[in-house]
C-alpha cells in the first residue's frame, strides 16, 4: 500500500546553517487503493445456552412452587377491575410486589441460574 501526501501550501522555516528553507505546512495523506481489511475466520456456531438445573429434588421444588401459585392465584381472585377503593388497592399492590419479590427469589434459590427467575420477572411485568 502507498501513502500519497499532498501539500497544501509552503512555509519558510530556518535551517542550522541560518538559511531559510521552503517546508509544507500541512499535508494531506491519502490512500490511493481503498484499504482491504484481512478476510474474517469462519464463525464458530455459539453453543446453545446451558438449561438451568434444580438445587432441589423434584418434590420439593413442585411443593414450593405450587404453594407460591397458589398464593399468586389467591391475590388475584382478590383483584376487582371494577372496583377502586381507596388504600385497598395500594394494600393490594403492595401483597403483590411483595408477593413477586419473595417467588423471584425463590426461583432463583431453586435453580443454578437466573434464567427461570427473569423469565418470570418479564411475563409477570408484562401482564
Amino acid at each position: 500500500m502507498r501513502l500519497h501526501a499532498r501539500c497544501t501550501q509552503d512555509v519558510w522555516t530556518p535551517r542550522h546553517d541560518g538559511k531559510y528553507r521552503s517546508a509544507p505546512a500541512a499535508a494531506t495523506l491519502s490512500y490511493p487503493e481503498e484499504q482491504k481489511s484481512m478476510p474474517s475466520r469462519p464463525k464458530q456456531p455459539a453453543e446453545p445456552p446451558r438449561r438451568p438445573r434444580r438445587r432441589k429434588s423434584v418434590e420439593e421444588t413442585t411443593r414450593l412452587l405450587q404453594e407460591q401459585i397458589a398464593v399468586g392465584e389467591e391475590l388475584l381472585s382478590r383483584i376487582d377491575p371494577g372496583a377502586y377503593v381507596p388504600g385497598v388497592s395500594s394494600k393490594l399492590r403492595d401483597e403483590y410486589y411483595g408477593w413477586t419479590n419473595y417467588v423471584k427469589e425463590l426461583l432463583r434459590s431453586l435453580f443454578d441460574n437466573d434464567e427461570v427467575a427473569n423469565e418470570f420477572d418479564f411475563f409477570i411485568g408484562v401482564a
